[in-house]
């Protein structure tokens, strides 16, 4: 396998300016050098052009750079290796609605922040000088566009509350703007890029757990391989037979924090030398809600023994998702750790965390209830809609479901309460509750099928069943 990271020697320009006349003393921003991963308000900030919108109060004469188009072009030599036949382009985020175009052809588009994007090139690329374009649209204007064509289809009134349009773009929701944060939209390329060239690669790995009456646990490896090659697996060292996916084990249990040791067992995937290594901690977790004197228990317990949860709302690390390093988010951690702390949550108005928070979970014993991507809002919820949502669950709930702090799937934030009590007002109230097929059937649907041993619940907070 051979890489090549496309992280330097990119620029940024807006792309939707221009007047079909020259006005007196005006001047087009010139084209300026962007940073990969980034977004664009950090790129004008080092250029000069905008002041930081931290500081002051820049924010609010920024909202221009949210309703514009911005491209991104980056130039990169490449030679072909007869050797490795198969080649891709990885873009490990996108933010959000773009076009991709590789020497001047359409290859791709993306319309999810929250999913990775994979374009095979084995025919586009050429033997030299190769030019990588990456279009974004505005995804304020996108939303406006999106949310004027829905409510006439669904016969909705404009002056609607909580149903803006950001409810019609999937990015995190806080960027566009909430109580304790500015309104940055932005765009940009906010992961990695990389030209992977291969034989054979694990396109996806992962282990499901199963706890077994007799005390231990089967755990089977889950896989597909882009390419040609065979698969070796590996726990604790010792290889699986060949051709066998599944194996049953036991050992010292994982604990959240406070209640005992964490104990992490390699799993490896090995493929044409490439190799992937989960982390796993064996245990089970559940959430327990049982009729008691209050109305019903909510109670997590763990190998077992019920846990006290103890723990904080996590918030995105920064208004820019692509600027918190792995190190910063591990000593945050520790920091809730030293607290006493054994539980995070992690916030429906901001995306699924990167794999340094999970890692660092895992080995801190701080268990994870994560909530979908959807808060405080209602949300679209058609045929495209709900496949949309099916699509996003199934790969995190894949990428997620081998961790051990993970304890809870969780629909959305707050989307039931609001509902229910007609916030902002009951002459701006929809008629129906827009968003609740999704949290309803198509999320636990989804969970049911991919992660059967975790529990889920519809939303935060949660009346007791049969109340």
């Amino acid at each position: 396998m051979k890489i090549l990271n496309l992280d330097s020697g990119w620029s940024v320009r807006r792309s939707d300016a221009g007047t079909p006349y020259e006005r007196t003393q005006t001047h087009a921003l010139p084209k300026i050098p962007a940073a990969v991963p980034g977004h664009v308000h950090l790129d004008l900030v080092a250029a000069g052009i905008i002041g930081h919108p931290f500081k002051e109060r820049f924010e609010a004469g920024l909202y221009w750079i949210d309703e514009s188009a911005w491209t991104y072009e980056c130039e990169f030599d490449w030679q072909p290796d007869m050797g490795l036949p198969y080649r891709t382009l990885e873009f490990g985020g996108l933010d959000t609605i773009c076009q991709i175009f590789l020497n001047g052809d359409l290859i791709g588009s993306s319309d999810n922040f929250h999913l990775p994007l994979e374009i095979s090139v084995c025919d586009q690329l050429v033997n030299g000088k190769n030019l990588l374009t990456v279009a974004f649209a505005s995804a304020v204007l996108e939303g406006d566009k999106r949310r004027t064509e829905y409510f006439k289809a669904n016969r909705i009134q404009t002056q609607t509350k909580n149903f803006d349009e950001r409810a019609f773009v999937r990015k995190p929701g806080y960027m566009s703007g909430w109580d304790w944060g500015p309104r940055l939209v932005s765009c940009g390329i906010w992961k990695p890029v990389r030209l992977i060239e291969y034989r054979a690669r694990l396109s996806k790995c992962s282990v499901v757990q199963a706890p077994l009456k007799s005390g231990r646990f089967r755990l089977e490896a889950k896989y597909s391989v882009s390419g040609e090659g065979t698969v070796e697996l590996r726990y604790n060292g010792r290889p699986l037979p060949p051709g066998e996916a599944e194996i049953e084990v036991s050992g010292d249990l994982w604990w959240p924090s406070g209640e005992g040791v964490q104990v992490l067992n390699p799993f490896e995937f090995v493929v044409d030398g490439q190799t992937v290594v989960r982390q796993i901690g064996l245990r089970t977790i559940e959430l327990v809600r049982e009729r008691d004197r209050f109305g019903q228990s909510f109670e997590f317990v763990v190998n077992g023994r019920r846990v006290w949860a103890r723990g904080a709302n996590w918030i995105p690390h920064d208004s820019f998702p692509s600027q918190p390093s792995d190190s910063e988010i591990g000593d945050a951690i520790r920091r809730y750790a030293r607290l006493g702390m054994n539980m995070l949550r992690v916030w429906g108005g901001g995306m699924y965390e990167s794999e340094a928070f999970y890692d660092a979970c895992d080995r801190l014993g701080m268990m994870v209830w994560q909530d979908f991507p959807y808060a405080c809002s209602y949300y679209p919820d058609g045929d495209d809609e709900r496949r949309v949502a099916a699509e996003e669950a199934a790969f995190h709930i894949e990428r997620l479901r081998d961790r051990a702090s993970l304890a809870l799937w969780c629909g959305n934030n707050e989307n039931r309460v609001m509902w229910q009590g007609k916030w902002g007002g009951t002459e701006f109230a929809p008629s129906r509750f827009f968003g609740e097929p999704i949290y309803d059937k198509v999320l636990p649907a989804v969970v049911r099928e991919l992660d059967p041993h975790r529990s889920y619940i519809e939303s935060s907070p949660l009346l007791a069943k049969g109340m």
